[in-house]
């Protein structure tokens, strides 16, 4: 399923949910649906790929417990917050610093490229960031 929506600053953002297991056939799937979506929306809006990537974002909500095994997922969790106070504070102050953020199944790579920001989120991740959007 894809969702288009403008978020609270006017920013397009292109929401894809996969509940499956994303092995490499479908990693490989995903990321040919990006290309195929990016040209099918630059025809439908008649804006050119430089226009998108300036003002639209990408999201894959995935399931985490189908993929927990996944490098990629394994790999991001590794940069997961803990539940303890203190590791929560240094976590987010590093965060904040490094301005970044661990984006799974090598979709990173459209950031940039064909959108202004790419994201990989879990139902729970993508429910906070909706709150906030």
């Amino acid at each position: 399923m894809i969702i288009l929506f403008l978020n609270k600053e006017n920013v397009l953002v292109f929401i894809e949910f996969k509940n499956g297991r994303m092995d490499n056939s479908q990693k490989f799937a995903i990321r040919k649906k990006i290309y195929d979506s990016i040209i099918i929306l630059t025809d439908i809006l008649n804006v050119g790929v430089s226009k998108l990537r300036d003002n639209m974002e990408y999201i894959l909500v995935y399931n985490e417990f189908v993929n927990e095994n996944e490098k990629d997922v394994l790999e991001k969790k590794r940069y997961t917050v803990q539940h303890s106070a203190s590791y929560d504070y240094f976590a987010k102050s590093v965060s904040k610093l490094a301005k970044t953020e661990y984006v799974c199944f090598g979709v990173k790579k459209f950031e940039n490229y064909c959108f202004r920001k790419v994201h990989t989120y879990t139902k729970e991740e993508f429910a906070s960031y909706l709150q906030c959007n």
